[in-house]
């Protein structure tokens, strides 16, 4: 009985609290889909009460909560709430809210908001080593231009020794050694 007493006693009603989010509303640069897009909020308890968070609830499941959704910030403390957007789920405009309840003043909770654009990643880009091909070929094709390509570059003999019959071609007379 004694045991139930004391615990009774230890008991205490906590009270609402003012919170102030810095930077609750942000718009974030465009992101490419399938990167994930990291988010730290910082909170702080400027309240006499210590700030109880209940639960936390994203507008979308493509943000999920990084860390335990239920915290304590004593009186004059700042808590981070951190959270990741998944944007393989989503594509161009977003925008996502997220909902902290909790002993808030005035109806127990607080709303985080961020948007972005998530660009479709490009079907033409390419990776380090098609990217290298791609230059050496460049430099190739230029290299082409000037001597031939590999097909038409031709080929020498040594000096003095044909087995062309410049007699049967007469077209070669002009090109003939034998001038």
């Amino acid at each position: 009985m004694g045991l139930s007493v004391c615990l009774s006693s230890c008991r205490k009603e906590v009270g609402t609290t003012a919170i102030l989010i810095l930077d609750s509303t942000r718009h974030y640069y465009p992101i490419v889909m399938g990167e994930d897009l990291d988010i730290t909020y910082r909170l702080a308890n400027i309240g006499k009460e210590p700030l109880v968070i209940t639960d936390i609830q994203p507008s979308c499941g493509c943000v999920t909560a990084d860390g335990s959704t239920q915290q304590v910030v004593p009186p004059g403390k700042e808590a981070k709430l951190s959270f990741v957007f998944d944007t393989n789920k989503n594509t161009g405009y977003v925008h996502h809210r997220i909902r902290i309840f909790g002993n808030i003043a005035p109806n127990g909770m607080a709303q985080m908001e961020f948007d972005c654009n998530v660009v479709p990643p490009t079907t033409s880009s390419v990776d380090y080593e098609e990217n290298f091909h791609e230059r050496k070929a460049q430099e190739l094709a230029v290299k082409d231009l000037v001597d031939g390509g590999q097909g038409r570059r031709g080929y020498w003999t040594d000096e003095g020794v044909s087995d062309r019959n410049y007699d049967r071609y007469p077209w070669y007379t002009t090109l003939s050694p034998k001038q």
